[in-house]
C-alpha cells in the first residue's frame, strides 16, 4: 500500500526521532548486503555497526560490512 500526499509526509516525518533520542548515524551497512540478507525485514538498528569492518567512508558516513549478514537462498 502506498500513501500519497500529506498523509505520507506526516507518516514519514513522525518516524524520524527528534530531540534527545535522535542520534547521528555515522556507520551504516552496505545496502546491497541488506537487500540479499535473510534479515532484510528485521530492524537491525541494535547491531554494533561502529565495530564492523569499514568498506568505504566519506566526510560523514562509514559504510561497513555487516557481521550479522546471512545470504538468503535464491
Amino acid at each position: 500500500m502506498w500513501l500519497h500526499g500529506q498523509a505520507a509526509a506526516s507518516l514519514w516525518i513522525s518516524a524520524i526521532p527528534t530531540g534527545k533520542e535522535a542520534k547521528a548515524m555515522t556507520h551504516q551497512p552496505k545496502g546491497g548486503m541488506c537487500a540479499t540478507c535473510i534479515h532484510a525485514h528485521r530492524n537491525c538498528s541494535h547491531l554494533p555497526f561502529s565495530t564492523m569492518p569499514a568498506l568505504a567512508r566519506d566526510a560523514q558516513t562509514v559504510i561497513v560490512r555487516c557481521t550479522d549478514f546471512q545470504r538468503r537462498q535464491r
